[in-house]
C-alpha cells in the first residue's frame, strides 16, 4: 500500500493510525514493516541503475509515514534522549534496527567520496605546479588558463583549456579528477535523498525543536562532502537538505551558502513546508464556521482583537482567518487584509508604549519603559501572534524592526555594530572612540548611558557601578567587545553547581582539566555554547549576564546514556553535563558538541 502511488498519502496515514492503535504488538509490527520496506527502497535508490525519481519519491513517502506512525505511539519522545543513538533497547526503539543497514551503506558511500575528493585535491595541487612551471618556461606560447585547485567545499571541474603538449601524467590526473566529478554527479542526488530520510528518522525520535545528537555528529563527520554537494547544486538545500533551514546548530556551518540562495526560493521552501503537515491541506476548502469568525470593534480594534485572538483556537487560526467588524456586513480576504494593515499600525502606536522608533524614523524596537502599560506583556504576546499569523497567511504588515530585535527573535547574539540600526550617529561615535586614542580628549565618558524616561533623563549603568568607572584608552575595547583572553581560574571561581553536582565530584574535576587542556579557541566555543556570547564581560566571570540580570556560569548534572552530548540553556548560562564515566569520554562528547553546535540554542 505504501508503494502504491495511486493511494493518497493522507489517506494511508489515517489507515495506519487506525491499525496502529489496535494494540502495542500491531503498532510495533507496522513500524518494523515500514522500516524494512524503507531499507529495501533506500538500497534500490543507492543502486545507480535504478530510476532516481521513482525510488526517491517512494523512499521519502515511506519514511514520512514511518515517522508519523512512530510519533503517535504510546510514549512519544519528550526527554531529549535520541533513542536510536543512545542504545536504548526498548521494543519501540528496536523498530529502527532494519534501517541501520541503510545508514551504514550511506556512511560508506560518503566516506568513499571523501577519499576521492582528497585524492582529487592532492592531484589538482600537483597539476597547478606543473602548469605554472610550464608557463614560466615558455612565456611566448599560448597562455594557460588559470587553474584553481578545489578548496574545502568547492570542487569545480578541472580546466580543459591547457596546451595539447601537456605531459601524459598531467592528462591522466585530469581524467581521474573528471572521473571523481562524474561519480559525484551520479550519486549526489541519490545520497542527498537518503540523507534526508536519515534526518527525518533521527528527528522523529527527538522532542520538537531539538536536533538529534547523532545527526549533528553525522553532519560534522561528512562536512566536506555535504558542502561539495551543496556548492555544486544549491537547490539540494530546498529539495533534501532541510536540516540546513531547520537546525540552528547546523545552519551556521552553511550560512554563506544559504544566504546566497535567491530570496524567492527560500520563501517558497518556507511556505511549502509550513503548510505541508497541516490537516486537510489537500482537500477542498470548507465554509467558515460562524463560531470561528473574529468579531472585532473598529473603534477599539487593538484591544478587541487581542481579546478575541487570545480566546481563539490556534490550530484553526493557522488554517484560515475570517474577520468581521462589529455592525458591518463585509467579510472576505479584503477585510482580512484591512485588519492586518490597521493592526500593524496599532502595534507601534505610542499610546500603548510597546515600541519606540529608532533614530532613522523607519524602524522600531521594544520600549524599555513599556511597563507603564499594565497589560504590556499580554500586548507583546498578541503582537507576536499577529506577526506570526501574517507570516502564516502571507499577509504584509507595515512594520519594520531594527536588526538587533530581529536577531533577538532568531536567537542570534547581538554586537555593538548592531547599534547602527538603532542610532547610526551613536554607532559612528562608538566606532571613532574605538579607532582613536582618547587619552587626552577629556571625554568624561563612563560605563553608563543616559536615557529619556518620559521626558526626564536617567542614567543607566552598563555594569554594576558603571556610572563611576571612566572609559579610558586601556578599557575601551572591554566596553564594546569584552575581555579578549579567558582566565580559567576566574571561570572556576565564579561557577555554580546544581542538580547533584559539587565542585569535588570526579566529573567536575575532569571537566575543568579538559578546559585547561583545550585550546583558547575551543574555550571561546565553550563560552559561546553556554552563554550565547564569545566574550567575557569587563570584570570577569563574576559579571556575566543572564536573561534577568547577573547570572553565574552553572553546571547541572544530567543522567548519562552512551554517546549523549552536553546541552545548554543560554538564557541562564547553564551547561547540562552528563555524568560521564571517564575523562576521555567527557572530552570527546564535549568537543563534538562545541565544534558542531556552538551556535545552536535551546529553551531552558
Amino acid at each position: 500500500m505504501t508503494q502504491n502511488e495511486d493511494l493518497r498519502e493522507n489517506m494511508l496515514r489515517q489507515v495506519l493510525e487506525h491499525l496502529s492503535q489496535q494494540s502495542e504488538s500491531q503498532y510495533l509490527k507496522i513500524l518494523t514493516s515500514l522500516a524494512e520496506v524503507a531499507t529495501t527502497n533506500g538500497h534500490k535508490l543507492l543502486s545507480l541503475s535504478s530510476n532516481y525519481d521513482a525510488q526517491m519519491k517512494s523512499l521519502l513517502r515511506i519514511v514520512r509515514m514511518f515517522c508519523h506512525v512512530f510519533r503517535i505511539g504510546p510514549s512519544s519522545p519528550s526527554n531529549g534522549i535520541d533513542m536510536g543513538y543512545n542504545g536504548n533497547k526498548t521494543p519501540r526503539s528496536q523498530v529502527f534496527k532494519p534501517l541501520e543497514l541503510l545508514w551504514h551503506s550511506l556512511d560508506e558511500w560518503l566516506v568513499l567520496i571523501a577519499t576521492e575528493l582528497m585524492k582529487n585535491k592532492r592531484d589538482s595541487t600537483e597539476i597547478t605546479s606543473i602548469l605554472l612551471k610550464q608557463k614560466g618556461q615558455d612565456q611566448d606560447a599560448a597562455s594557460i588558463p588559470p587553474f584553481e585547485p578545489p578548496g574545502p567545499g568547492s570542487y569545480e571541474n578541472l580546466s580543459s583549456g591547457t596546451r595539447e603538449s601537456k605531459p601524459d601524467a598531467l592528462a591522466g590526473r585530469q581524467e581521474a579528477s573528471a572521473d571523481c566529478q562524474d561519480v559525484i554527479s551520479m550519486t549526489a542526488n541519490r545520497l542527498s535523498a537518503v540523507i534526508q530520510a536519515f534526518y527525518m528518522c533521527c528527528s522523529c525520535q527527538m522532542p520538537p525543536g531539538m536536533t538529534s545528537p547523532r545527526f549533528i555528529e553525522f553532519v560534522c563527520k561528512h562536512d566536506e562532502v555535504l558542502k561539495c554537494f551543496v556548492n555544486r547544486n544549491p537547490k539540494i538545500i530546498f529539495d533534501h537538505f532541510h536540516f540546513l533551514l531547520e537546525c540552528p546548530e547546523l545552519m551556521s556551518r552553511f550560512m554563506h551558502i544559504i544566504k546566497a540562495q535567491p530570496f524567492k526560493d527560500r520563501c517558497e521552501w518556507f511556505y511549502e513546508h509550513l503548510h505541508s503537515g497541516q490537516p486537510d491541506s489537500d482537500m477542498v476548502h470548507r465554509p467558515v464556521n460562524e463560531n470561528d469568525i473574529l468579531l472585532v470593534h473598529r473603534d477599539s480594534i487593538f484591544r478587541s482583537s487581542c481579546e478575541v485572538v487570545s480566546k481563539a483556537n490556534c490550530a484553526k487560526l493557522k488554517q484560515g482567518i475570517a474577520v468581521r467588524f462589529h455592525g458591518e456586513e463585509g467579510m472576505g480576504q479584503g477585510v482580512v487584509r484591512e485588519w492586518f494593515d490597521i493592526l500593524s499600525n496599532e502595534i507601534v502606536n505610542p499610546d500603548y508604549a510597546l515600541f519606540t522608533q529608532s533614530a532613522d524614523g523607519t524602524t522600531f524596537q521594544p520600549n524599555s519603559n513599556s511597563y507603564v502599560n499594565p497589560d504590556h506583556l499580554n500586548y507583546f504576546r498578541f503582537a507576536g501572534q499577529i506577526l506570526g499569523l501574517a507570516l502564516n497567511h502571507r499577509q504584509l504588515v507595515n512594520i519594520y524592526f531594527t536588526r538587533s530585535f530581529y536577531k533577538h527573535i532568531l536567537g542570534i547574539p547581538v554586537n555593538y555594530q548592531d547599534v547602527a540600526s538603532i542610532d547610526p550617529e551613536y554607532a559612528k561615535n562608538l566606532q571613532w572612540i574605538l579607532d582613536n586614542d582618547i587619552s587626552d580628549l577629556g571625554l568624561e565618558l563612563t560605563f553608563s548611558v543616559e536615557t529619556d524616561v518620559f521626558g526626564a533623563m536617567e542614567e543607566v549603568p552598563l555594569k554594576p557601578g558603571g556610572g563611576s568607572i571612566l572609559v579610558t584608552q586601556n578599557n575601551k575595547e572591554l566596553l564594546l567587545s569584552g575581555m579578549p583572553e579567558i582566565d580559567v581560574s576566574d571561570w572556576i571561581k565564579n561557577t555554580e553547581y546544581t542538580s547533584g553536582y559539587e565542585r569535588e565530584d570526579p566529573v567536575i574535576q575532569w571537566f575543568w582539566e579538559v578546559v585547561e587542556d583545550i585550546t583558547q579557541e575551543e574555550r571561546v566555543l565553550l563560552l559561546q555554547f553556554v552563554t550565547g556570547s564569545s566574550r567575557v564581560p569587563h570584570g570577569g566571570f563574576a559579571n556575566i549576564m543572564g536573561g534577568s540580570g547577573l547570572q553565574n556560569f552553572t553546571i547541572a548534572a544530567v543522567p548519562y546514556t552512551p554517546n549523549l552530548l552536553p546541552t545548554s540553556s543560554t538564557c541562564i548560562n547553564m551547561l547540562k553535563l552528563p555524568e560521564y564515566p571517564s575523562k576521555e569520554i567527557l572530552k570527546d562528547r564535549l568537543l563534538v558538541a562545541l565544534h558542531c553546535g556552538s551556535y545552536g540554542y535551546t529553551m531552558a
